[in-house]
């Protein structure tokens, strides 16, 4: 069984902030990401100091039996919505992300989130499969760079609810160490 955690990036220790930030500079991540430059330790560092006092951002890191995997980050929380980023660099079981996704889920309904909109590069079609197939977003528009998805909290959880009660303490048990 694997040990699958949610934590706030305001509880992690400094030595896991600079393993996030390790992958986060991944050529194969930051290809798809709206920031495309290499960032240097002393402004991720600022900026994950900065979550302390900022409520229009959470991010969310996902440790599977204690290796980093993914990050999940919820940003322009206002108004019952925001923006949904994302990443993965392993998945070390079947399943990972929709387990990810779920656990973010109820993060999302504690904070009032109803509605996700979540942009994706043109260029990165694994990153569009994924949002349209996986996640099941709606599209709602393209343009030169992104192509623009929205996804409803309750419809995503509902979809896959059964599969989350069947997997888990079976495959996976779900530790979180968030501030709300």
């Amino acid at each position: 069984m694997h040990a699958l955690e949610l934590i706030d990036f305001k509880n992690l220790s400094e030595t896991d902030l600079k393993k996030v930030l390790q992958l986060r500079n991944l050529e194969s991540v930051r290809v798809n990401m709206v920031q495309q430059d290499i960032i240097d330790l002393d402004e991720h560092m600022a900026f994950c100091l900065s979550l302390k006092e900022r409520t229009d951002k959470l991010c969310l890191c996902f440790k599977c039996d204690g290796h980093i995997c993914g990050i999940i980050n919820l940003s322009d929380i206002e108004h019952g919505q925001c923006d949904l980023g994302y990443y993965f660099v392993k998945k070390p079981f079947a399943g990972f992300t929709k387990a990810c996704f779920l656990a973010m889920g109820g993060v999302a309904q504690k904070l009032g989130i109803r509605l996700f909109t979540i942009f994706v590069r043109q260029s990165n079609k694994k990153g569009l499969d994924f949002a349209k197939e996986r996640l099941g977003a709606y599209y709602v528009k393209e343009d030169a760079d992104y192509v623009y998805f929205t996804l409803e909290l309750h419809e995503y959880l509902k979809t896959h609810e059964a599969w989350a009660l069947d997997k888990i303490n079976h495959v996976y048990t779900l530790t979180c160490n968030i501030n709300i």
